[in-house]
């Protein structure tokens, strides 16, 4: 192997224009790729997605209460009175119109601050009108007691006093339909007149039992799709300060919701990731810089590693279309060990260069500091190919395994993590031999 590398140094030493260009071009066609992938937040992907996972976590996405986010509306004041009340049904109604309108990109497929009467009632109707369909038969055994002209008369009685009272108006239409409430237990089921003991309706608004108003946005994605749920979020957050402005913050409006949970995992993994990532450059960083002396020794490290990520978001692509920017933000740690390749490569040649200097008394000659150069960067080349390959192949082939994990982000960590490593060596052996050019003779300890 240190042959043939060294055939490939020996070619393009006196073709220098030709590597830059075929460098150029492999950083173009590999920034046109990464240009193409498709990023996502998924914290569920990180999951396993056997089949049965995979069918739970589809149906969770898709449940009705996995993608509504609850906003709660509140009063600044302790002493809440119905006025309060009155006052909380205007605030939500006057928030519910800020959301609709900033709306544009209509993130939002449902929003309701308002019980629909009209649909409770096209449920009602439904529902007696097909009985025979949700019947069971304990139900036909209640129906046949519902007969006796006892239980007809007390049953009629009790529909008398339900109309003459202020429920009547809400199911007059039930009890026309079904007097002998044949439907109870069938409309009981869909809990049409039973309200959660925690919340109570008030001219049509909804109350939780603290006197909080509710109102409840239902997102247009499932709870995976974390990038276009933080776009809702934010025109959540900013109708709720434009609300809170208009009513002289005299009022508390507080969203909660799976959605935005699942928001908040994905940015703290994000901000953690790069507050470790950025402590642990620094670190690598002042430690290179004290071994080097020199910003130029940085510099070829830094471009080595950056094309490694390069190459990695363009080799990726060719095996996927959308990739875990968390995951890729986790693999940023590979980046302590892809310095390892042109650390080794730099530290080598710093070594060499000097043993040459050391050996001859002409250092001073430009002519002579050259061929000492060039016979430094082909005895690096034979004495480091074969130890960096063999830890490539060992620790790229460690992250390739993570391709056998039912897990979509934990793949999306291995393949970006060995082609980080595999483009980084790449770079090293191929062109940063030639990038090195005329070392400073000046000697350093």
């Amino acid at each position: 192997m240190s042959n043939f590398f060294l055939n490939i140094f020996n070619f393009f030493h006196h073709r220098k224009p030709l590597l830059y260009l075929l460098l150029a071009v492999i950083i173009g066609l590999l920034a046109f790729s990464a240009s193409k992938i498709s990023f996502v937040e998924d914290i569920s992907s990180f999951l396993p997605n056997n089949a049965d996972n995979k069918r739970i976590n589809e149906a969770y996405q898709h449940i009705g209460a996995a993608n509504k986010i609850v906003v709660r509306i509140a009063c600044n004041v302790h002493n809440a009175t119905d006025s309060t009340q009155y006052e909380l049904s205007e605030v939500a109604t006057r928030f519910a119109e800020i959301l609709q309108e900033s709306d544009s990109a209509e993130h939002i497929k449902e929003i309701m601050y308002e019980v629909d009467n009209e649909k409770i009632k096209q449920v009602t109707d439904f529902i007696t009108q097909n009985l025979p369909y949700f019947l069971e038969e304990e139900d036909y055994r209640r129906i046949d007691s519902l007969l006796q002209p006892q239980a007809i008369e007390k049953q009629l009685k009790a529909d008398k006093e339900i109309l003459m009272s202020p429920m009547g108006g809400f199911v007059r239409n039930v009890i026309l339909n079904d007097p002998l409430h044949f439907s109870q237990n069938a409309l009981k089921n869909l809990e049409v007149f039973k309200l959660n003991n925690n919340a109570n309706t008030d001219n049509g608004f909804i109350f939780n039992a603290k006197g909080e108003c509710l109102v409840t946005i239902t997102s247009k994605y499932p709870v995976s799709e974390t990038a276009n749920n933080k776009l809702l979020a934010n025109e959540i957050y900013n109708a709720v300060n434009q609300t809170q402005t208009e009513f002289n913050n005299e009022i508390k409006i507080i969203p909660f919701g799976a959605a935005l949970i699942s928001i908040t995992n994905a940015e703290q993994i994000k901000n953690d990731s790069i507050f470790a990532v950025s402590i642990a450059l620094v670190l690598i960083l002042a430690l290179l810089f004290y071994f080097f002396r020199n910003v130029k020794s940085l510099f070829f490290i830094a471009l080595s590693v950056a094309f490694g990520a390069l190459f990695s978001l363009g080799a990726i692509v060719l095996f996927k279309d959308t990739v875990s920017i968390i995951a890729i933000g986790i693999a940023s740690i590979i980046f302590g060990i892809a310095i390892n390749y042109p650390l080794h490569f730099l530290a080598h040649f710093k070594h060499s260069s000097s043993a040459l200097r050391n050996t001859y008394c002409d250092k001073d000659n430009p002519q002579n500091e050259i061929h000492n150069t060039q016979y430094a960067l082909r005895n690096t080349i034979k004495e480091i190919v074969n130890p960096l390959l063999i830890g490539n192949i060992t620790t790229v082939g460690a992250f390739l395994s993570l391709l056998f994990i039912s897990s979509d982000a934990m793949r999306d960590l291995g393949l970006f993590s060995a082609f980080l490593l595999i483009g980084t060596i790449l770079f090293v052996l191929f062109f940063l031999p030639h990038l090195l050019g005329k070392r400073s003779r000046k000697r350093q300890r």
